[in-house]
């Protein structure tokens, strides 16, 4: 009885597990933020359908391997791209930071006013490789923190007392130009970030308090004491024979 005949077989030269390149390329195509690939040229060789999406104006340009300068020049003739200073001062630093600083985060306005944050790193053949994040949402958020910020230092700038507030630490945070006012000898040690005890001893240092003369240490002593402990209101004395009532 003759050997059974072999039955053929079919051998794919993909390894278990891997995925052939449409099949990468169509994952990157779903990526939910721009990707984009360069060559040692500096064309484009592949671009997501996110990517184009989010500059429509030259979408049909990335097909056509052109280079990032020649996209960057098209899309500002459009009109869809806003740059921080004059086009011709600023691409050849875009240019020069995409080759010798990558990694850097880029953020530019789009036209249509939505903000775009980009990272581009280098591939090992001399290309580029980056992706890009639309984050208007949360360049707008940080807008309206910033603005509400002013908006609170207004106000507290607009009270007619001194007006300070110290951290957990007891750093300045907080303070109004009025506390300056109060306080002249002492306000170039006024800032964010200093500890009330700094402040005063810059004040005792410039004369700021008369009734601490010749007990310093005492008056500093019992003074951070009541500044840590804070009670009822008390009173204090400035140059000029002036006096203050301070409520912590």
């Amino acid at each position: 009885m003759p050997p059974p005949t072999p039955k053929p077989s079919r051998h794919s030269s993909t390894p278990p597990g891997a995925t052939s390149n449409g099949s990468a390329e169509d994952a990157i195509d779903a990526l939910p933020v721009g990707f984009e690939l360069y060559d040692a040229d500096d064309r484009l060789v592949l671009a997501n359908r996110t990517l184009r999406a989010m500059y429509p104006v030259i979408a049909d340009l990335m097909r056509e391997h052109r280079t990032f300068e020649q996209l960057v020049r098209a899309n500002h003739a459009a009109g869809a791209l806003r740059t921080p200073e004059p086009f011709d001062t600023w691409l050849p630093k875009r240019l020069a930071q995409r080759r010798q600083h990558p990694g850097t985060p880029v953020l530019h306005r789009i036209d249509d006013g939505r903000w775009v944050r980009g990272f581009e790193m280098p591939t090992a053949d001399g290309g580029l490789v980056g992706v890009r994040l639309d984050v208007s949402e949360l360049v707008q958020q940080q807008s309206r923190a910033e603005a509400a910020t002013r908006q609170l230092q207004e106000a507290i700038d607009a009270l007619p007392d001194g007006f300070a507030l110290y951290d957990a630490d007891d750093r300045l945070a907080v303070f109004n130009r009025r506390y300056c006012e109060l306080y002249a000898a002492s306000a170039p040690a006024i800032r964010v970030g200093a500890t009330f005890e700094e402040i005063l001893r810059h004040g005792l240092a410039h004369g700021q308090y008369p009734d601490a003369a010749g007990h310093e240490d005492d008056w500093l002593a019992e003074r951070l004491y009541r500044h840590r402990n804070p009670g009822p209101p008390q009173l204090q004395q400035l140059p000029g024979n002036r006096w203050l009532r301070i409520d912590e």
